[in-house]
């Protein structure tokens, strides 16, 4: 069993779930927030964002270059092919990542199959509940949402385009514009 730290905190009397009407890009008061929203949260206290984005940028780009061709391997030996560019091929993974007191980044586990749950889920494991509009937390639905956007209209793309990422607002925030 893996438990995740939602997982364990959605069930605290201190989690603070964002309301549906409220702006997912900037509020600051919900226990889980979008990575803007924390970036506004940290600014707010003083904290060097552009120096953790950029940490951010470094340390995923260092990952993928270790497991971008492991991925290319074993989707071309799941699917019997090789890749090329024309292939349409890809993975969306979920980094957990540690931001300690001097801003560096550590990973903490790569996600092969990051959960794609857009609900609010505090029911104990094991039961079932059946989910309505009411229990859609509105930070899972706004970046999960970007997120199949973005990758499907990523995949569309063909190869000599590829680079150009400007219309990809998820993939931009995870590598910014102009870094390796």
């Amino acid at each position: 069993m893996h438990l995740t730290n939602y997982s364990i905190n959605k069930m605290s009397e201190d989690y603070a779930k964002l309301e549906a009407t409220s702006d997912v890009l900037t509020d600051t008061q919900g226990t889980k927030r979008t990575l803007s929203a924390l970036y506004k949260s940290l600014a707010a206290s003083g904290v060097d964002v552009d120096k953790i984005k950029t940490n951010i940028s470094d340390t995923c780009g260092k990952i993928m270059q270790i497991y971008g061709p492991m991925i290319e391997h074993q989707l071309s030996a799941v699917t019997n092919c090789k890749p090329n560019v024309n292939s349409k091929l890809f993975q969306i993974l979920g980094f957990d990542l540690l931001i300690d007191r001097d801003l560096n980044v550590w990973v903490l586990e790569v996600n092969d199959h990051p959960s794609l749950n857009i609900y609010h889920d505090t029911e104990a494991m094991g039961s079932i509940k059946r989910m309505d509009d009411s229990d859609i937390c509105p930070v899972d639905l706004h970046v999960k949402s970007s997120l199949i956007i973005d990758s499907v209209s990523l995949a569309k793309k063909s190869f000599e385009t590829v680079k150009d990422t400007d219309d990809f607002g998820c993939l931009s925030r995870v590598h910014p514009k102009g870094s390796d």
